[in-house]
């Protein structure tokens, strides 16, 4: 079964909620954080991670600090606690997406906007590129080219092998992709599993509670 989890930020600053969420996440990912400039981006990496932690944490009945995760060489993340369980999580704009399953599983998501043309051949297939030029609806021609993305994106993470050097030569037409588009933003999930699948909205809101109700020493009015 794969699940997975989209959240959308309601906020774009950084604020002194976020700096308190921080003290929930590993030291090693409040330093990636706080990296960030954009406080966009600072804001994504924060609540993606505790997206991760609050899934994880109320799937498998495990406190959020007992959660232990390694990354490999090639980024692919491992669940210590149960290795049994994949995920793999992706953020764009202000959306995030996470999707758990006890099989092996890669995604993405891209905001929708304007691209150089040029790009995609550079790393598109000769023949997603013949598809892509077949489109003659601009608008339809750039979510066709966000929807192989995302799909290259997930292929890649699913495999955890490096793709990136080799883009070109994948097509994505080969594989079987779950692609949707919500507003402007476009998803991918690749798996070889993909007919036992949920599919939750979780709310800034959401988190901001769940990981405020473990600290009962947080000032409420905060809120």
């Amino acid at each position: 079964m794969i699940e997975i989890f989209i959240l959308k930020l309601d906020k774009v600053s950084w604020n002194i909620i976020d700096k308190k969420l921080l003290d929930f996440v590993s030291e090693t990912r409040k330093i990636k954080i706080l990296k960030y400039s954009s406080e966009v981006d600072r804001r994504l990496s924060l609540y993606s991670a505790l997206l991760l932690r609050k899934q994880l944490s109320e799937k498998l009945k495990i406190p959020n600090f007992s959660l232990e995760f390694f990354y490999m060489k090639n980024r692919k993340p491992i669940f210590l606690n149960d290795p049994m369980y994949n995920f793999s999580i992706a953020h764009s704009g202000n959306c995030a997406i996470l999707a758990i399953s006890n099989k092996c599983v890669g995604c993405d998501v891209e905001k929708i906007r304007n691209f150089p043309i040029n790009l995609a051949n550079k790393i598109f297939h000769p023949s997603e590129i013949k598809s892509l030029r077949a489109i003659l609806n601009e608008k339809q021609k750039i979510e066709y080219f966000f929807k192989v993305w995302t799909q290259k994106e997930a292929y890649s993470k699913y495999k955890g092998n490096g793709i990136y050097n080799n883009l070109k030569s994948f097509n994505t037409k080969e594989k079987k992709f779950l692609s949707w588009k919500e507003k402007e933003y476009v998803f991918s999930v690749f798996s070889q599993f993909l007919t036992d699948i949920s599919y939750k909205n979780i709310t800034e809101k959401e988190i901001v509670n769940y990981f405020f109700n473990l600290d009962k020493t947080f000032n409420k009015k905060l809120f």
